[in-house]
């Protein structure tokens, strides 16, 4: 199976917006699919409602904390412990700066905590940093 998309699961659309011109400024062409809040991420990541037979695989997800309906920290601990999922790499990006996100999004199994830039070229060069990682070096496992 080959893992070509990122997933972004982001409920500011103005946040959209900026991450997704980030990766094209840093020319990705990795299909960006954006989730509103976890719900609909979960039912992507798990082929459930509308994407009932239809569910993704995305070569790392870039995910924030602070959504709602459900949390990013509660949408993690499901996604790392759900055996279709646990092995995606899982970027926290979030403008959260509590210690305790960052000790708990790496105690249930975040494979990185980034603290989302206000500024846009500070954003630019993260999201540069984050795709020639996870993207060109990373080998991700597939089961």
């Amino acid at each position: 199976m080959v893992l070509e998309d990122i997933l972004i699961i982001e409920d500011e659309p103005d946040d959209q917006t900026l991450i997704k011109r980030a990766f094209k400024k840093n020319k990705i062409s990795n299909k960006i699919i954006i989730a509103e809040d976890a719900n609909i991420a979960l039912d992507m990541l798990l082929g459930r409602n509308n994407y009932f037979g239809n569910l993704i695989r995305p070569k790392f997800i870039l995910m924030d904390l602070k959504m709602p309906k459900m949390n990013g920290l509660e949408l993690l601990k499901i996604l790392k412990s759900n055996k279709l999922t646990k092995y995606i790499p899982i970027i926290v990006f979030t403008s959260s700066n509590e210690e305790q996100d960052l000790i708990k999004s790496y105690e249930i199994g975040a494979n990185s905590f980034i603290k989302k830039p206000i500024d846009f070229e500070e954003l630019n060069l993260i999201v540069g940093k984050i795709a020639e990682y996870w993207l060109r070096m990373n080998h991700a496992y597939v089961e």
